[in-house]
């Protein structure tokens, strides 16, 4: 057999784990402090402020419907699952897919994960409609390792992620992105902007090889803040400019542009503050009493 080089199911695949990623960063916002894709242990990691971490197994068919190799697919996220939640303290277990059988069984069995929007189950609730086939997969990892997996703390979830139309495809990601910059007030019209930012950001997360490079929380709600306060052309201030003070387009442009300079430059201040800051209390912490100052700390740590 002729073998195929066709890289769109990997290309597909990258692009339901970044988007999922998207879409579990906003649903555990509150809690996070940092999220990580293509982790040292799994797809998905996510870092709570409780010092726990969140795994999540992801799993992806291009093609429209139910797949035929949904067992397998859940046998082998199991796997990887098994060792993460063996290796660190962790609250909850994901194994998330875009089809509608994430393990298998017949419709009645899978119904449950049918809707049309994001579905999130915990394993256990599933013990009367979950096919004796899962079950037995949980077993027979657990039995080939000799290491425990903790059902209660399982979910399995399903985002509907499919079709060649972009924007259906994203369609789950995106309301649920408009739905989140309501909660905060923001206009849901700068949502393309910030999916583009975060994918972008995740994409480059992904690869890079250092997996202990992670995303921070504060560092992927700053674009929010920046759309937030750009000034548009067709921004009420921008009419009062040019009929108060008889400003030109060009002049409107100009003061577009500064504006931004401005606020990017403010972030990257406050980028830096933190950093400084951040260092000092580790200095002073770690520094005899005399030491403490700031001049010393300067001094030791300043490099032109």
């Amino acid at each position: 057999m002729e073998k195929n080089y066709n890289a769109s199911s990997s290309i597909f695949g990258w692009q339901f784990q970044i988007n999922a990623a998207i879409l579990f960063f906003i649903n555990q916002v509150k809690g996070i402090n940092s999220i990580r894709v293509e982790g040292e242990n799994e797809d998905i990691e996510i870092s709570l402020s409780n010092g726990k971490k969140i795994f999540i197994q992801a799993k992806s068919r291009s093609r429209l419907g139910t797949n035929p190799e949904a067992l397998s697919n859940f046998s082998d996220g199991l796997k990887t699952l098994l060792h993460a939640s063996n290796k660190e303290e962790y609250e909850k277990l994901y194994f998330v897919t875009n089809y509608p059988n994430p393990i298998g069984g017949k419709q009645k069995q899978y119904n449950t994960f049918m809707g049309g929007y994001y579905i999130e189950r915990k394993f256990d609730e599933l013990s009367e409609v979950i096919p004796a086939a899962a079950k037995a997969k949980i077993k027979e990892v657990q039995d080939e390792y000799n290491l425990q997996f903790d059902t209660s703390r399982f979910h399995i979830a399903v985002i509907p992620f499919d079709g060649e139309i972009q924007e259906s495809r994203k369609r789950i990601i995106s309301a649920r992105t408009k739905e989140f910059l309501r909660s905060l007030s923001v206009d849901e019209g700068i949502s393309r902007d910030i999916m583009e930012i975060w994918q972008s950001d995740m994409f480059f997360n992904a690869s890079n090889i250092k997996t202990d490079i992670e995303l921070s929380k504060r560092g992927l709600i700053w674009p929010i803040v920046v759309l937030h306060t750009d000034l548009k052309p067709d921004d009420k201030l921008i009419d009062s400019m040019e009929e108060e003070l008889d400003l030109e387009l060009e002049d409107i442009e100009i003061i577009l542009a500064r504006y931004g300079t401005f606020i990017n430059k403010k972030i990257e201040h406050f980028d830096f503050a933190i950093k400084v800051l951040s260092d000092y209390k580790f200095y002073r912490k770690n520094s005899k009493r005399k030491e403490r100052k700031i001049d010393p700390f300067i001094n030791n740590n300043w490099e032109l």
